[in-house]
């Protein structure tokens, strides 16, 4: 981190030392930190050191201020540089401005314009270093309003299905142990839910394993239920679904992850049918991977809304946070699978899930 009492901590890399002295009285005027190095050699030794703008003549006795300019750049990216260049040298200098140093000044050089140079450069570098820290902020609204999405649909299918469970006990009913079983599944894709949020970052298959697809879009079915059933009959509109499931076929997949998807395409069918109508679900076999489709005879969506639509926050719908569909692709993705969709205005859309088998690669990580 930049000291609290300073600009900033400059680099000077120059061998010619009244130059150099120069450039240090200059900075320490301006309350800047200076570093002299006068050759490369000594330049690589302070290298440890936090520093905010590197001031780097081309010439230096053991080699090329390029070459060592693309060595800063490849250890600190964002690391603004100046070079120091003589007249004779300006090829070299328009180069150095093509491997990513910021701005190059000739000697002898004007005091006042090396020092607005290196406050530009780190005027640039704090803007990049907010920049990046607002996309840190956005990243993380995303992640929570996706957990909180998740989360909700979770809770809505526990909640949906204990109020059904609760009513056939009290009337004598027997499907106790299905409502409790899909409670039960709810439960456990929300702990998976915590588990992804814990292993971030980490690229882990751990979680994968061998099921059969068919189970998992039947189990979806069953645990979204009271949503696209019971729930639409209370609010008198009927929606039917169908599903066409071909041959079983085995997947190496985190069921909970795809069981989410599925359940965010299915409540997004049911929202897109605000006077009913039918859902199908259909799997196909391929020789490499395995499809399933989730249509609706709904609205559909034009060309506008479907460009976008896995965009994350980004909704038709009067409310919801836009994200499921965005999270949905992500998901997909990491399985090395293709979500899209087809739509028609007027007469429905059908998103298609794409994942491939991998069976040699899952047999090794099962292994």
């Amino acid at each position: 981190m930049t000291s609290a009492k300073t600009n900033g901590t400059v680099l000077i890399v120059e061998d010619f030392k009244d130059t150099a002295d120069i450039i240090c009285r200059l900075l320490k005027k301006k309350n800047y930190r200076p570093l002299v190095a006068y050759s490369l050699s000594e330049a690589r030794e302070k290298l440890g050191e936090p520093l905010d703008v590197a001031v780097l003549d081309i010439n230096l006795p053991d080699g090329n201020g390029l070459d060592f300019l693309q060595e800063l750049k490849a250890l600190n990216r964002e690391l603004p540089v100046i070079m120091l260049t003589a007249y004779t040298e300006l090829d070299n200098a328009i180069k150095s401005l093509r491997q990513g140093a910021d701005d190059f000044i000739t000697k002898p050089f004007e005091n006042d314009y090396l020092i607005h140079s290196i406050a530009r450069a780190l005027e640039k570098k704090h803007l990049t270093d907010r920049l990046r820290q607002s996309e840190k902020f956005r990243l993380l609204g995303e992640l929570a309003a996706g957990v909180a999405h998740d989360f909700n649909n979770l809770l809505s299918s526990i909640s949906a299905h204990l109020y059904l469970l609760k009513r056939e006990i009290k009337e004598g009913g027997c499907q106790g142990a299905q409502h409790i079983k899909t409670m039960e599944m709810a439960i456990d894709d929300g702990a998976a839910i915590v588990s992804r949020l814990n292993s971030m970052g980490k690229k882990s298959a751990d979680d994968r394993q061998f099921i059969d697809f068919n189970n998992l879009v039947e189990d979806t079915i069953l645990m979204t239920r009271p949503k696209w059933d019971h729930e639409q009959r209370r609010k008198g509109r009927k929606i039917n679904l169908e599903s066409q499931l071909a041959p079983p076929k085995t997947v190496y997949i985190n069921p909970s992850d795809v069981r989410e998807v599925l359940t965010n395409l299915i409540f997004n069918a049911i929202d897109a049918m605000p006077k009913g109508g039918t859902i199908t679900i259909k799997t196909e076999n391929m020789d490499d991977a395995v499809k399933c489709m989730v249509s609706d005879t709904g609205i559909g969506m034009t060309p506008e809304v479907k460009e976008r639509i896995f965009d994350p926050f980004f909704t038709t719908k009067g409310q919801g946070t836009g994200i499921g569909l965005s999270v949905s692709y992500a998901i997909v993705a990491n399985h090395g699978g293709t979500l899209t969709v087809e739509s028609v205005p007027g007469e429905g859309s059908t998103f298609t899930i794409t994942l491939p088998l991998n069976t040699g690669d899952a047999l090794k990580n099962f292994q």
